[in-house]
């Protein structure tokens, strides 16, 4: 193999491996991508589960209740969700905490359809997911 030979052969081995580690680098950025939308409405999904199970089991819907709050009476607790700081959070009588991290979803809605019934919109880095609850007791 002459002097030749070996420059074309590491010139094309340096083109294959900097194809593969771009390809690789491209590849990992859309998976992160990927996972971090997955992960937005995996939460949002399990947040929505939750509060629909709370307003199914509440007494009365809060008329304080607007677009950005939904507060209600379950039992002798006054619950209440809204969106501060970029996380949703859940307040009970004195606790507040927290379901979301920060980022994780982009923003909440409420409206309240009747004085038992309310649609609950939390938006993902996806799209909306959007259900109806209802009052049971």
């Amino acid at each position: 193999m002459n002097l030749v030979e070996f420059i074309l052969s590491i010139t094309l081995s340096v083109m294959v491996l900097g194809t593969s580690v771009f390809t690789g680098a491209v590849f990992n950025a859309q998976w992160k991508s990927i996972s971090q939308e997955i992960e937005s409405s995996q939460t949002a999904r399990l947040v929505m589960q939750r509060m629909l199970q709370e307003v199914r089991q509440a007494n009365r819907i809060n008329s304080l209740s607007s677009q950005n709050l939904l507060s209600f009476y379950n039992q002798t607790n006054n619950i209440s969700y809204d969106f501060w700081k970029n996380k949703i959070r859940r307040k009970e009588n004195l606790w507040t905490s927290y379901l979301t991290d920060d980022g994780v979803v982009r923003g909440i809605s409420f409206s309240v359809l009747s004085p038992k019934t309310v649609r609950i919109s939390i938006k993902t880095k996806v799209g909306i997911i959007s259900s109806k609850a209802m009052v049971r007791n």
